[in-house]
């Protein structure tokens, strides 16, 4: 396992597993609190977020009206479009805040039915 860190608060962690040839890399974006996981050399990198994956599972809620899934899927992709894009802090910060409170929105309805 390698660890390396940047001046641009980057961690970057290398895991080989011995005698396997499965190498994993995870570069780890500590300022735009995105984790960009690259499996083999020349993969494109998939951003994995835990407001994306929390929001993923929401919506998997049979529970959850339409509309409301909706609402939160077309922001995910907003801001998981934001993040790969590297846009401005800014712009990522409120498309977070938006999706953050439709999410909370959705975990109330949840537990109220």
């Amino acid at each position: 396992m390698e660890f390396a860190y940047d001046k641009e608060g980057v961690v970057h962690v290398t895991v080989d597993q011995k005698g396997k040839e499965n190498r994993k890399e995870v570069t780890l974006n500590v300022r735009k609190k995105q984790i960009l996981s690259k499996t083999q050399e020349g993969e494109e990198q998939e951003i994995l977020n835990y407001v994306l994956q929390k929001a993923r599972r929401l919506m998997q809620e049979e529970i959850l009206p339409a509309d409301l899934r909706e609402e939160i899927a077309r922001l995910s992709r907003s801001y998981e479009k934001a993040l790969r894009d590297r846009e401005e802090d800014g712009k990522i910060d409120d498309l977070e805040d938006r999706l953050l409170a439709k999410m909370e929105e959705a975990d109330e309805r949840i537990e109220t039915d």
